[in-house]
């Protein structure tokens, strides 16, 4: 993901919006506004597929499963972001029905329209 845009005489910073002429600042890919070097913000590969780990409380993580259940249902949502964001809510949904199985139903009903709140009428 880069952070910056670069043109034939300036560099623009896409985090705060600038523009600078300077030579330097373009060639050290640097923003004065933001005092940002664009180049060391940069994410490898490698470095997206480190593991994190949280801890949050279960009504969080219910909300964050029912917010990815309802994008998921948006008819643009379909790129490998959205199947990433489904697999993620299904980990975490797996991870709490472990521990709390009465929550199963619940939240698996959530992924089926047919139990969307008015589709009976």
């Amino acid at each position: 993901m880069t952070t910056y845009k670069l043109h034939n005489d300036n560099i623009e910073c896409l985090i705060c919006g600038s523009k600078s002429y300077n030579a330097n600042d373009i060639e050290k890919r640097y923003c004065g506004h933001c005092h940002t070097f664009h180049d060391s913000m940069t994410v490898t590969a490698e470095e997206l597929k480190t593991p994190v780990q949280i801890e949050v409380d279960l009504a969080i993580a219910i909300a964050v499963i029912a917010n990815i259940q309802l994008a998921q249902r948006h008819p643009g949502n379909t790129g490998a972001a959205s199947k990433q964001a489904q697999d993620f809510a299904r980990a975490l949904q797996n991870a709490i029905c472990t521990r709390i199985p009465k929550l199963a139903f619940v939240l698996e009903a959530g992924w089926n329209s047919e139990y969307d709140y008015g589709s009976n009428e």
